[in-house]
């Protein structure tokens, strides 16, 4: 069933009126047990009339209605609602990872759907853009735990810190660490600070960092020391006092968003352009208060502490990682880009870092820069029932997925994992629902020069494996002569600026396939113009392992996994109707002359094949599929651009026959994959527009009685969709106008 799809609700009839069922709102169906009428009426029709007509015709309201565990055949579904489906790969919270000799353990959150294969590529992430890539070792042992090594029997050096946080409660808990001129700003001193976190709480004054005991004091009166805090507006400050007066750096952003964020403050004694807070690699200064000239020796004996004011005073809730401190030193804008990018490693020389991934059984927060002074300025564990970092704070939080670029959905805070492809590319993440194709997030890139901004991001390949690469793309509102939209390791996928870069302000799928050259592959998103100030975003990005050799089609059949059977006409360096890349394979055969390749799979795993085929003739490109499943595709309409086709299957045996011909004409072929997608998802979020349908639903149900509703005006209200219990009663319902669709009906 995993090609089938649910939405989330309930279908309930309008509010009719008294005499007919006593004013009340009917229930139609539940649609989870099925269509039960509880009154003792007969309905062998529901088309705004009584069966036994003997009350006046029903009037059928205009009204919303919420669906609940109902189910579409994916093409159905966006046919009717004109959205499209999402092919998810398999992916696993990870609450544990333990190294062991020559692989680590990973303890994952049971879910039967979605399985991974020995050798398969993965990628563990955590929520602040820290990542490590490796394979499944072997067939997982159970459905709560998972085997990761490198590819070649060692352990992924690193893995286990991904996910690694301090937790702080927000009412009690804290790190300090003694007082030391090192954590106080003396007179005439430069100082930057930076701090990765994620917040938990919001509208209340909080403190993520300090040397002071007095944060309101050091803000607004006359307590000596400095602090990095919360006000109740969700706004970041940053103040100095030197006893006297005080000099606040006030931030711009409300953060409320309960996302990893990237912050990095820079305090010049002598230049107000120098005193900074920058969030997620960009300036996010607004203003300032009180008089930086003012400011002289900001010293005092409180502690240093992260999470809360030294006597834990105001706690910060939420998490933290990746603190330190730069004594003597005003960072840069480079540098602050650098630490958004970059989670978990040591930016420059600080006087101290605290990346926060002590084991387990750490008793302080270890102090792990590399430079000097020598003495290592470790915290202390404050406000806790133990000092035990196990206990108290330490938390891992990660996942692992098969799609090799882990912020595609753009769900990380701040910039994730990507980083700006060039100098003159900025890149951010964007909450607005316009802008967003999925989720909450998407990757903003806008072009602040006259050649093309990139968003960039580095994944781990193998060399000579073959990928499929899908995304959503909306152009600028003027695209403008862009000479690539995406790079694959610096060689541009140009076919794809003229194919989905025409309209403005228009959300475009790419997809494409590649082979990887290394073992390490760069990826760029490009903002779509060569304009400056025009700006492209991206959403729901993935990288997926493709089954198929030479899936592009950019190799002589010679050299690659495709075979001729029966001399068919064919060029397979075709450089001038390229779907993307560089050529395309062009086929004139027949069912008995074709090009083949065959395919291993895994017994019992779904899979999704995707295939793009041009032919001027209708019905002339065939692809047939066949062993595993048995059936023929072709590009359906009289076209003389390139249609996507698309189909599900469970593997039934371990060979897959992809057969493709002209029917007697010429046909292009580019871009083919078969991937493993556990699940198909609709996402219906806040950028789905619901229609309004005049609908008629007609089935047969159990009982042997046939049923039809009809909702003159009705929308659908939804959420993100997916089964969760596979025990359903199959109903084939047909949609007027708009042919048959499949009804689901989960069992009571």
């Amino acid at each position: 069933m995993s090609e089938y799809i649910a939405l989330n609700g309930l279908i309930y009839a309008a509010e009719y009126g008294e005499g007919v069922i006593n004013d009340i709102r009917y229930q139609v169906a539940d649609w989870r047990g099925g269509a039960s009428f509880d009154t003792t009426m007969e309905f062998a029709e529901w088309y705004g009339q009584h069966l036994t007509r003997q009350a006046a015709e029903l009037t059928m309201l205009d009204f919303p209605f919420i669906v609940n565990e109902v189910a579409f055949i994916p093409a159905t579904l966006g046919q009717l609602l004109g959205i499209d489906a999402i092919d998810k790969p398999a992916m696993r919270p990870v609450s544990a990872i333990v190294l062991g000799a020559t692989e680590s353990t990973l303890t994952i959150t049971p879910d039967a759907t979605d399985i991974f294969e020995d050798n398969e590529p993965v990628i563990v992430s955590d929520g602040a853009g820290y990542k490590k890539q490796g394979f499944i070792d072997g067939i997982p042992p159970s459905t709560t735990s998972i085997q990761v090594d490198d590819g070649v029997g060692a352990v992924v050096s690193g893995i286990d810190l991904v996910g690694v946080h301090a937790h702080i409660n927000g009412t009690t808990q804290c790190f300090t660490g003694a007082d030391d001129v090192l954590f106080d700003i003396g007179s005439g001193q430069d100082y930057s600070i930076i701090i990765r976190f994620q917040r938990d709480s919001k509208d209340r004054m909080e403190v993520l960092m300090s040397k002071t005991t007095n944060a309101n004091g050091t803000a607004y009166g006359t307590t000596a020391g400095w602090c990095l805090f919360f006000d109740v507006n969700n706004r970041l400050h940053f103040a100095v006092n030197d006893g006297v007066d005080a000099y606040i750096i006030n931030g711009i952003s409300r953060i409320t968003d309960k996302l990893y964020h990237a912050i990095m403050v820079t305090f010049d004694e002598d230049t107000e352009g120098g005193c900074l807070i920058y969030l997620d690699g960009y300036d996010d200064t607004a203003d300032y208060t009180g008089t930086l000239a003012n400011i002289g020796d900001c010293s005092n004996v409180a502690a240093f502490a992260v999470g809360g004011e030294a006597d834990a005073g105001l706690p910060f809730d939420g998490y933290v990682q990746d603190v330190a401190i730069y004594a003597n030193i005003v960072l840069t804008a480079a540098n602050a880009l650098t630490y958004a990018t970059v989670p978990q490693t040591e930016l420059g020389s600080p006087d101290v870092w605290y990346p926060f991934k002590d084991t387990a059984a750490a008793t302080t927060i270890g102090d792990e820069a590399t430079t000097t002074p020598l003495v290592s300025f470790d915290l202390t564990l404050v406000g806790g029932t133990t000092t035990n970092f196990g206990t108290h704070s330490r938390s891992q939080d990660a996942v692992i997925s098969a799609n090799l670029i882990p912020d595609g959905d753009m769900g990380l805070g701040g910039i994730g994992a990507w980083a700006a492809g060039d100098a003159a590319s900025i890149i951010a993440k964007v909450s607005d629902s316009k802008y967003h194709k999925y989720g909450s997030q998407a990757l903003r890139i806008v072009n602040n020069d006259a050649s093309q901004a990139f968003a960039r991001m580095t994944v781990a390949t193998v060399m000579d494996t073959d990928y499929h690469f899908v995304g959503w793309f909306r152009s600028p509102g003027t695209p403008n002569g862009a000479s690539t939209l995406v790079d694959i390791d610096v060689l541009p996928i140009g076919a794809l600026v003229s194919q989905y870069c025409i309209a403005g302000n228009t959300w475009y799928k790419i997809e494409f396939d590649f082979e990887a050259g290394d073992t390490s592959t760069t990826i760029d998103l490009g903002s779509g113009s060569v304009t400056s100030g025009d700006v492209g975003y991206w959403d729901g990005c993935q990288i997926f392992k493709n089954y198929l050799d030479e899936p592009g089609f950019e190799d002589t059949i010679i050299n690659s996994s495709w075979d001729t059977t029966g001399a068919p006409t064919v060029d397979d360096a075709d450089t001038t109707t390229e779907r993307s890349g560089t050529s395309c394979y062009k086929v004139n055969g027949s069912s008995s002359a074709y090009v083949s390749q065959d395919i291993t799979l895994t017994l019992g795993e779904d899979y999704l094949f995707i295939g793009h085929v041009k032919c001027g003739t209708a019905d002339a490109g065939k692809i047939v599929l066949s062993d595993a499943v048995s059936i023929t595709l072709d590009n359906e309409n009289n076209t003389t651009t390139y249609e996507e086709v698309r189909y599900q299957f469970t593997a039934a045996t371990t060979t897959l026959t992809i057969k493709i011909y002209g029917n007697a004409q010429d046909a292009y072929y580019d871009d083919f994959a078969v991937i493993k997608a556990e699940v198909s998802e609709y996402i219906l979020d806040a950028n789905f527009a619901p229609p309004t349908l005049e609908w008629l639903f007609q089935f047969t149900a159990q009982d042997g009685l046939r049923h039809q509703v009809y909702f003159p005006q009705c929308f659908v209200q939804g959420f993100p969709i997916n089964f969760s219990n596979k025990d359903y009663v199959t109903e084939t319902i047909t949609i007027l106008p708009i042919d048959e669709f499949i009804y689901l009906m989960e069992n009571p």
